[in-house]
């Protein structure tokens, strides 16, 4: 009897953590490696301008919505400068990109005139 009481703790558990994480809306840009609330309000006064899309950051294996951020060359290269993030452009639930802000030709593909 005590096996199926944990079972149904982890369940609920799990149904918790499906409640909290969002469905990514598409397009829309992921980010792993925040863990301070200094970067996050950083992230979300980096919304004006170029590209503008949702943003979400990964905690573990809960993803949420913090705001929008706009995909400039110089947000990207702000980003390297304070971080090592892992950053993802999802165009779709089939088609994910990494966004390589270490390789400075992944980085010309976002200057614009």
């Amino acid at each position: 009897m005590d096996d199926v009481l944990e079972l149904d703790e982890l369940d609920t558990l799990s149904e918790v953590e499906k409640s909290i994480s969002e469905e990514l809306v598409y397009p829309s840009l992921l980010i792993e490696g925040v863990s301070t609330q200094e970067e996050v309000m950083f992230l979300k006064k980096h919304s004006t301008g170029g590209l503008v899309l949702p943003l979400y950051v990964k905690f573990g294996n809960l993803i949420k919505c913090i705001g929008k951020f706009s995909l400039t060359l110089e947000n990207l290269l702000l980003l390297k400068s304070i971080g090592t993030y892992d950053l993802k452009l999802c165009k779709s639930i089939d088609k994910v990109r990494d966004i390589k802000l270490d390789i400075p030709q992944e980085l010309v593909k976002f200057v614009s005139l």
